[in-house]
């Protein structure tokens, strides 16, 4: 039964999709291996309903349409916009016309399933993740949007970002500043290729652009969903690290650009040019060695700093405020870029603040990953673990295993657990098991020497210990949960009191 009760919708007076009911995205997510025609039968109510067929028939028209106006219609000189490109030799057309070539684009469209079937069907052991792959991960996530699952707040991800990816983050909001001035210019100057002759691209601005949309929107789209959660965060962060690799790439290339050949005067008065490769700026390895020296030094006093504050909601332990931390720095910081400016030239300066940033934001970007691939890989101290089983669940698992085998000299002891999804797995080498309903029906047999149920079942059906009585009951933590009072800003966070117990977020933001 559905527990949702449903109106029909606006239009037409269509009903919702099938995938507002969190029993159907459950149902998906979950079918059984091998079972394909449960699993077709249950995306037949998706694509079948008048909502998606409408909207599947609107994207067939729009493709066919955009074909036509590309390969099809011809323009004045005879030629459609596919030739007039082709004839001007745009590299990127040229690339994407030599996917015909050889079959090219069939084989890579092969590869591209051959590892795709290999991984969503675990090896070919579960044929539905060939399907599943591609639509049950959509559905079910269009079936949590409502259920909000994990209730994460709208700046969740702008958050990761800036605690996982700082580099990205950064260069990414350099690169959305370039690529707004080199837009302005093009249309300041009329060197737009749109308006000059519609057949030509102008890369220089249409590929930054492009990064820029689709971090935009994606940064948008994933922060209104209502299912959030830290590991889809590499969606947000890839097209951001491509446009923050191209601002970085830009920024050093135009502040360390090659000096043009210098003219020189020779003992006769012959005049000659000393050419780039041989007009070498011996000062600027030193004068960057040490610029980078003295920003190494800041980073480190800063987390020093940062240490020490940590016990204290008002002072240093020596008297100093908190907040003249990042005042201070930040002014050391723009005073050596200055003297180096003074120094050498803007440009230089640019460039080595440019490199500091990778340099610090780089070690700290490598002590992050470190600590979540090898430190804290099952203990959610860190932000991206969110939720993790807790040790004892193995521990509890391995202890049951030894004592099967020394009763069965096998894994043939018997086993109860109830309806939490996990125990299926973590008990699959054991070959006597049974899962139970969340409310016991009968006491286990003398057979049953171990029965693994939630802390929810016993509190919401106590006859369950009844049932058990024999056995000794031993409590432990199933799940631990990143706490989660530390990033939610209270809606009075700007004006209220800042104390020792107030969440992390909003005393780094005060």
């Amino acid at each position: 039964a559905n527990p949702m009760q449903y109106t029909p919708g606006p239009i037409f007076g269509l009903s919702p999709l099938p995938t507002a009911d969190n029993a159907y995205g459950l149902c998906v997510r979950h079918q059984p291996d091998n079972s394909f025609a449960a699993y077709f039968v249950k995306l037949g109510q998706f694509f079948g309903h008048p909502a998606v067929l409408l909207a599947i028939g609107a994207l067939s028209l729009g493709l066919g349409v955009t074909a036509a106006l590309i390969w099809r219609v011809k323009g004045r000189n005879g030629l459609t916009p596919w030739q007039r490109a082709r004839s001007i030799g745009d590299p990127a057309v040229e690339v994407f016309a030599s996917l015909r070539t050889d079959r090219r684009l069939w084989v890579a469209l092969g590869i591209f399933f051959i590892i795709y079937a290999f991984f969503f069907s675990a090896f070919l052991t579960n044929p539905v993740g060939i399907v599943s792959g591609m639509f049950g991960s959509v559905l079910y996530w269009l079936a949590q949007h409502d259920v909000q699952r994990g209730g994460q707040p709208a700046y969740y991800y702008t958050m990761l970002l800036t605690v996982y990816e700082p580099l990205a983050l950064l260069w990414g909001v350099v690169g959305v500043a370039m690529t707004g001035w080199l837009a302005a210019r093009a249309l300041r100057q009329r060197e737009a290729a749109i308006i000059r002759d519609p057949s030509v691209i102008n890369w220089r601005v249409a590929l930054p652009a492009m990064l820029v949309w689709w971090s935009a929107a994606t940064l948008f789209i994933y922060s209104w969903a209502g299912e959030k959660m830290p590991w889809l965060t590499m969606h947000v962060a890839l097209p951001l690290v491509l446009l923050a690799a191209w601002a970085l790439a830009n920024t050093l290339g135009w502040a360390f650009r090659a000096a043009p050949p210098q003219r020189s005067v020779d003992e006769e008065g012959s005049t000659f040019l000393i050419h780039e490769s041989e007009a070498v700026d011996r000062g600027l390895p030193r004068a960057l060695a040490i610029y980078l020296a003295i920003i190494g030094g800041l980073a480190v006093l800063t987390l020093m700093l940062i240490a020490m504050s940590t016990g204290s909601d008002t002072t240093l332990g020596t008297g100093a405020p908190v907040g003249l931390i990042g005042p201070s720095l930040l002014l050391l910081l723009a005073a050596a870029t200055v003297c180096y400016g003074l120094l050498r030239s803007f440009r230089e300066a640019v460039g080595a603040l440019a490199l500091a940033t990778i340099l610090v934001g780089g070690a700290y970007t490598l002590r992050s990953s470190y600590q979540i691939n090898y430190l804290w890989g099952d203990t959610p101290r860190e932000m991206l673990i969110f939720v993790q089983s807790t040790p004892d669940v193995s521990r509890v698992l391995e202890r049951l295993e030894l004592a099967s085998i020394k009763r069965t000299g096998g894994m043939d002891m018997a086993i109860w657990y109830d309806n939490e999804t996990i125990w299926s797995w973590y008990t699959r080498n054991f070959t006597v098991k049974t899962q139970q309903q969340p409310a016991l029906t009968a006491a286990p047999g003398p057979e049953v020497q171990a029965v693994l149920m939630l802390q929810e079942n016993i509190d919401n059906y106590p006859q369950n210990l009844d049932l058990l009585d024999g056995f000794v009951v031993q409590r432990l933590p199933m799940r631990w949960w990143f706490p989660e009072d530390q990033y939610r800003l209270p809606q009075d966070w700007l004006s209220a009191e800042v104390s020792p117990s107030s969440p992390l977020l909003m005393r780094a933001l005060r």
